[in-house]
């Protein structure tokens, strides 16, 4: 593949294909309304602050297009999956806003739910020049989601139902969720991430190690349904993704590495 058609590859719509540009009041799969209703009684804070997605033009999740008005703006860049998007939660208490609050600098979320490390990249390449970034902040749990692309750019997560219930070959059925593979496709995006700062001269800092007070073993499934949070804290409101105080845990962490 030539350099003009790498470019045009980058540049695609859309590194984070999920729904239109608009405003969302729920989110698919996990944050939606049925869930609510279902487990009010858990989610009392939300009956008083309901939540808003604005999504931006290039489907994340902003309240600005990222376009030539905003080109060439000093920012930092968030990478990461849904937990730095900020399912379940106001954009407020999402843990790039946290941090842009304590260093007063405009932080750029890429962060594309359901996506993996390889999206990071992509979205950080395709964007790293557009924006004059000082920071690169990734928060990224490791997880067996792959990259394809097919005219999208798109994202496929393997677990072990899929694997007993979709594939039958052999080497998907034995690899794709093996660990050594799993930490092989992790660490191989991470030194390619790295080593586009480096090239442009941004600073990294990457969860190499769960920053959140937990501190979660990579295999243990960081999806936790129904998840009661310590006491002073609030779940996310699909009570599967982080609560409030580890959002702010991982930004008090990112701040800590400045």
């Amino acid at each position: 593949m030539d350099k003009l058609a790498y470019t045009q590859f980058l540049n695609s719509k859309h590194t984070t294909p999920r729904g239109i540009k608009g405003l969302y009041y729920w989110w698919v799969t996990h944050d939606t309304e049925d869930n609510f209703k279902k487990n009010i009684d858990k989610l009392e804070y939300y009956k008083h602050n309901p939540i808003t997605y604005k999504i931006n033009e290039q489907l994340f999740r902003s309240n600005f297009d990222f376009d030539d008005k905003v080109g060439g703006m000093d920012v930092d860049v968030a990478l990461g999956c849904s937990h730095t998007l900020g399912i379940g939660h106001s954009i407020e208490n999402t843990w790039p806003f946290v941090l842009s609050e304590k260093t007063d600098r405009i932080i750029i979320n890429l962060g594309a739910g359901g996506h993996g490390v390889e999206t990071s990249y992509i979205n950080l390449k395709k964007y790293n020049k557009h924006f004059n970034i000082k920071n690169v902040f990734h928060y990224q749990p490791i997880q067996s989601r792959y990259y394809f692309y097919n005219g999208k750019h798109c994202c496929f997560g393997v677990t072990q139902e899929d694997v007993d219930t979709s594939y039958n070959d052999e080497y998907r059925k034995q690899w794709l969720i093996s660990d050594e593979l799993i930490l092989h496709n992790h660490h191989r995006g991470i030194d390619a991430i790295r080593g586009v700062c480096s090239e442009y001269g941004l600073n990294y800092f990457c969860n190499e190690e769960p920053p959140t007070a937990s501190n979660f073993d990579w295999k243990v499934d960081e999806f936790r349904v129904n998840k009661d949070p310590n006491a002073g804290d609030i779940p996310a409101r699909d009570l599967i993704h982080y609560s409030m105080l580890e959002q702010k845990e991982i930004a008090n962490w990112f701040y800590k590495e400045l």
